[in-house]
């Protein structure tokens, strides 16, 4: 999980350097991609060569999308090349993706009809991500 840092008070507190975007890490999801290579307290500025903004978006393909999107544009078993901030240094890590240690359901999918059930007149849907984010939600 991260948070914005938008606030630029509390970028201060952190120690990064002015002109600084970058979201901070509050908690790691044991067995995901991400444990062992990020830890609480870390601020991701970069993930490849795309600059994260405090808003944890970033300048892909002519639109301003969250950073999440070059994780999901890659295959299990890829890496990924962030830079963080941690403990008043940029730090270079490399992130190799791994199935979620969660079902599939939270994870973003693509070219497929939702599933759902009609009983009594009220429609039963699994919530998944899709849903999640769908407008009005």
């Amino acid at each position: 999980e991260t948070s914005s840092l938008i606030n630029q008070h509390y970028r201060q507190y952190l120690g990064l350097p002015e002109d600084t975007g970058g979201i901070l890490v509050e908690r790691v999801v044991p067995h995901s991609s991400a444990d062992g290579v990020l830890l609480i307290g870390d601020v991701l500025t970069k993930i490849e060569d795309l600059q994260i903004d405090a808003a944890g978006m970033v300048r892909y393909s002519e639109q301003q999308v969250t950073f999440f999107i070059e994780a999901e544009n890659r295959q299990i078993g890829d890496s990924l090349q962030l830079q963080v901030w941690r403990k008043g240094k940029f730090i270079n890590l490399t992130l190799t993706l791994k199935a979620p240690p969660f079902g599939s359901e939270m994870r973003n999918s693509y070219d497929e009809l939702p599933e759902y059930v009609i009983f009594g007149g009220l429609v039963f849907i699994a919530l998944n991500r899709n849903y999640i984010h769908s407008p009005g939600n």
